[in-house]
């Protein structure tokens, strides 16, 4: 309870110790806006802990819950960054990021809103600060229901990609798979591959409104600059129209998130 309680109250200099927040689901918004509705049934773990590296503050990082990173093997949706507080108040506290990691890259671009009531946490927001994006994390009982899987026809629209993919003059020399990724909501993925190595995955989720049809797609692997800029330009992935694509760098592997509309 110790280190909860520091957490809570913004100490600069908590005991040994860590705490997690369980999350069920979030949305994405971007300089304000909902860009993504509830995710929900995505699990992720935020894992509070005393500064890993021996100095003030704390390691916060997230970890996804559902699955491995899909290249990487890995499960972290941050990796952890040292964060220390700087604004308190009897419900909310928030650490920002300080330091760099061994890249160099800054830590002050993450902070972290924990929301409470005094002994336990609520909700948190994550602020990539220089993307203007915010995701807030809950753990709700309305929010454990699971989003509807993909429908048939979705599933058979992504196989119909895959079909033409392969029947591609520029994809002759590449492997292309088609499976279910993540079984918990029926997300499926077409993986490219040549000479055995990984180029890129295209991963479809069911949408936020639980009617079945692709709402999302995750690019991973090479030519993510390419691959947006196409992708803003004409509006569209594969025969789908796109509401908004934009890459994400939170996370330990960069990839274009694409939402539909």
């Amino acid at each position: 309870m110790a280190f909860i309680n520091d957490l809570l109250t913004g100490c600069p200099f908590p005991g040994e110790g860590q705490c997690v927040f369980i999350s069920n689901d979030h949305i994405r918004f971007q300089n304000g806006a909902d860009v993504s509705g509830h995710n929900y049934g995505c699990n992720r773990t935020l894992i509070f802990q005393k500064n890993i590296s021996g100095g003030d503050g704390y390691t916060v990082s997230i970890r996804i819950d559902d699955a491995c990173h899909p290249l990487w093997g890995d499960n972290y949706a941050m990796a952890p960054k040292q964060m220390k507080p700087i604004f308190v108040n009897d419900k909310i506290v928030k650490l920002q990021g300080f330091g760099y990691d061994i890249m160099g890259a800054s830590f002050s671009d993450y902070a972290v809103s924990i929301h409470h009531n005094g002994s336990e946490i609520l909700k948190c927001t994550l602020h990539m600060i220089n993307r203007g994006v915010e995701i807030e994390y809950y753990n709700d009982s309305i929010s454990s229901s699971r989003k509807l899987p993909l429908s048939y026809s979705s599933i058979k629209s992504i196989y119909n990609i895959s079909d033409c993919l392969k029947s591609h003059p520029l994809y002759s020399d590449y492997e292309i798979n088609t499976y279910c990724y993540d079984e918990s909501v029926n997300a499926y993925a077409i993986e490219v591959k040549r000479n055995g190595e990984n180029i890129n995955l295209f991963l479809f989720y069911p949408d936020a409104k639980s009617t079945g049809q692709i709402g999302s797609i995750a690019i991973y692997g090479i030519c993510l600059e390419d691959h947006l800029n196409a992708i803003l330009s004409s509006h569209n992935i594969f025969g789908f129209r796109v509401a908004s694509a934009h890459i994400d760098r939170s996370g330990v592997s960069n990839y274009v998130d694409v939402y539909l509309a």
